[in-house]
């Protein structure tokens, strides 16, 4: 496989598909994977079909994501929304980290295919769990990655929309991924209270020394309320 990868690298497709053909036949994930690549920048979908759902098979997470996106779009097969489900759930069991920002790339990033785009069509057109919750999943990892002033806290509202939906649907553990949104929201939001009343005291104690009688009073009221 690392040789034709190298040999693909050179741009030289064809000792490259010799060397995966070899890896394939001997059962090599990654082998059978690029294959499935291979074949189908060639446009042979066929091909390409019989090698992702070999690597699928054997737990290549890309692999079940490409047949994920072949099922919903009918692209080379019969729409099929049940087996687009199947294989985002092997998926989305495969792996922990979202598909919201993860590509699948041919031919040198020439084709991209945005998975994120195969969740929200099966969420919100099919109305399924699995995509559902992996949307919320998405969304939480995004927060994770953000302070509130980002958007943090942004992304946990949507987060907890998705997995509402699919708790509706009593999937997986997405009414106590619900608890912990809400917890999540909550707390960014006393964090935010946090930040911008200390950065309001600083501003009232400055104007207060400078004879401001509104702010001393309103510091006065603050401190009397127990916020302070």
């Amino acid at each position: 496989v690392r040789i034709g990868c190298e040999y693909y690298a050179k741009g030289k497709n064809k000792e490259a598909m010799q060397y995966c053909e070899k890896a394939a036949a001997l059962d090599n994930i990654d082998g059978q994977y690029n294959l499935a690549i291979y074949y189908s920048e060639e446009r042979n979908n066929k091909q390409a079909l019989v090698y992702f759902e070999k690597a699928a098979s054997q737990g290549h997470r890309y692999a079940q994501m490409v047949l994920a996106f072949y099922y919903t779009q009918g692209k080379g097969v019969v729409q099929d929304f049940a087996k687009a489900a199947y294989y985002l759930e092997l998926a989305t069991e495969n792996g922990q980290r979202g598909f919201q920002n993860a590509r699948i790339e041919y031919s040198k990033g020439k084709m991209k295919y945005e998975v994120g785009h195969i969740c929200r069509y099966l969420a919100e057109q099919q109305n399924l769990a699995v995509a559902q919750y992996q949307i919320g999943c998405d969304k939480v990892a995004a927060a994770r990655a953000l302070s509130w002033h980002e958007n943090g806290a942004g992304y946990y509202k949507e987060a907890l929309k998705y997995f509402e939906l699919a708790a509706q649907q009593g999937y997986r553990d997405a009414k106590e991924k619900c608890k912990e949104m809400l917890s999540a929201i909550g707390a960014e939001n006393s964090r935010q209270i946090d930040e911008y009343m200390e950065e309001a005291m600083s501003y009232l104690k400055s104007a207060a020394n400078l004879g401001s009688e509104e702010a001393q009073q309103i510091l006065e009221y603050c401190e009397e309320q127990g916020f302070i």
